[in-house]
């Protein structure tokens, strides 16, 4: 683009999907000067997109101002020590509890990368040092207070129910002379959470013309369509006399489920003296951290049952080999890593055993071989093992916001011009795309995953694909064919590769 164009900015999605997300915003100024920053850092997880994270950042980390990260998961701020070790030397921008839990479980990732390194014997992709770089290079923010983060950019971190101590972010980018353009990056989204009330947006900022980017993980299911059974099938499976293993995700999940298990003590729908364990050095971590979090209500802090115990090195064999009936939390929620790894062939060929899935599981991960065995068995280290264990699994957890709850918000944000989706499956973004044309609420909408969007003053200007990785592309996966059975695949127009909704 031309600097004779005036003000605007181009904003480019970094990942194809739902991991690794990573916006980048480069503004560009009437005198030709542009100034780049970055919204999340994540790491790949998804099997198809892993080896994009060995590769060095689609762009000079040393020509970025400052980076903004919306929550502490792995998949939106796991690649920080990269964009250390490649020379970035800004500030990077959260909310006090993301940075609290942030050191943690970047230590964590950490050691499962030189693991996997010596593994596969590759070259570690970051060192310790990166990470501590990370921590003195970020800076809090409290929720609703605007910063400013350079002279022509402030930033407005607001409160979210996805994660503890997650955010959107209201970004304002000016120039003299000129309106501010404004940018709402949505994050992983929820409205709700069992911890807090969350505050609404404030009316100053519903008030401001505005673009939104947004997630769209569950874009394509309203939140009618969620089923809530876990504390049933807990009781089933204990009134069978059978043990169970619970995999969890060690911050959120974690605490959500110990949360579950104590109301249900508490109204006499799980026994007392059935003992409860939790296994993983992070979700221990956090677990006493959110005991003692100001950000939750004084109330919720007391969310341990009772009969509860750690499992560490000196006590797991004990838990292992004890014969009574018992229940097993244990990270990882996808039985990949963590002491899950330990726990899984111990357990797999045990019919008094139920394994408990607690969120999602992607179709690459250890979990979905548990769930779906070849002929019956699955290997591990070279060695098969016969799937007797009842397998179970919930979405109810999920701290991702559903379509419709999803389009409360953006209708919420209120001056809404123009609503770009990333972080969904590619199906998920053009579901969620119809619903919200069909809302409308909002003069545009597009695409944004593997494209780059250009905004200026009047709104886009134009969009365009963009290829930001060497990438061996995976094959297309067959739930097009499955949401066309549903009934879900949406009647769409489209003009050049994006959405047009009609202004109103």
């Amino acid at each position: 683009m031309s600097s004779k164009q005036g003000f605007f900015y181009t904003i480019t999605a970094l990942h194809p999907e739902v991991t690794g997300s990573c916006l980048l915003v480069t503004v560009h100024y009437p005198d030709g000067n542009i100034m780049m920053f970055i919204v999340d850092c994540g790491l790949f997880q998804e099997k198809p997109y892993k080896q994009l994270n060995s590769q060095t950042l689609p762009f000079t980390s040393s020509k970025i101002a400052f980076a903004l990260i919306t929550h502490n998961h792995a998949d939106h701020n796991g690649r920080l020590p990269i964009l250390m070790k490649e020379g970035f030397k800004g500030k990077i921008y959260t909310t006090a509890t993301t940075k609290r839990h942030m050191q943690f479980s970047l230590l964590d990732d950490y050691k499962i990368m030189l693991s996997n390194a010596k593994e596969k014997k590759q070259k570690p992709w970051y060192s310790e040092e990166d990470i501590y770089q990370v921590m003195e290079h970020t800076e809090c923010c409290a929720l609703e207070e605007t910063v400013y983060v350079n002279p022509n950019v402030k930033v407005t971190f607001l409160d979210n129910g996805h994660l503890l101590g997650a955010a959107s972010i209201f970004v304002q980018i000016s120039c003299y002379g000129e309106d501010d353009l404004n940018i709402l990056f949505t994050g992983d989204y929820k409205p709700t959470t069992i911890w807090k009330e969350i505050r609404q947006i404030p009316e100053w900022i519903r008030e401001l013309p505005k673009t939104i980017v947004t997630e769209s993980t569950y874009g394509y299911m309203d939140s009618n369509e969620v089923e809530y059974h876990f504390e049933s099938d807990i009781q089933k499976i204990l009134s069978q006399g059978k043990s169970i293993t619970i995999f969890v995700f060690a911050q959120g999940r974690t605490q959500e489920v110990l949360y579950v298990l104590k109301t249900m003590q508490a109204g006499g729908r799980l026994s007392k003296k059935i003992p409860i364990y939790l296994d993983g050095k992070l979700a221990q971590i956090n677990t006493k951290m959110y005991q003692i979090s100001e950000e939750i209500d004084e109330d919720k802090r007391d969310f341990i049952p009772e009969n509860f115990t750690l499992v560490n090195k000196e006590n797991r064999q004990n838990v292992i080999s004890e014969t009574k009936q018992k229940i097993i939390l244990t990270t990882s929620g996808m039985a990949d890593h963590g002491p899950a790894c330990i726990y899984v062939p111990e357990f797999v060929s045990r019919k008094d055993m139920a394994f408990y899935f607690s969120g999602y599981v992607s179709k690459d991960s250890f979990a979905n071989k548990i769930m779906n065995p070849k002929d019956g068995k699955i290997t591990i280290k070279g060695k098969d093992y016969d799937v007797n264990v009842d397998v179970y699994s919930t979405s109810e957890f999920s701290s991702h916001a559903k379509a419709d709850e999803m389009i409360a918000k953006l209708k919420e944000a209120g001056n809404v011009q123009l609503v770009l989706i990333n972080h969904g499956q590619k199906e998920s973004q053009q579901i969620f795309a119809q619903k919200i044309i069909n809302a409308e609420f909002t003069k545009r909408v597009e695409i944004l995953s593997e494209h780059s969007a250009v905004v200026g003053k009047f709104g886009l200007i134009k969009i365009m694909g963009s290829k930001i990785y060497s990438i061996n592309k995976p094959k297309e996966d067959n739930s097009t064919e499955k949401y066309k059975k549903e009934g879900r695949i949406p009647v769409r127009k489209r003009f050049n590769n994006y959405f047009v909704c009609k202004s109103r």
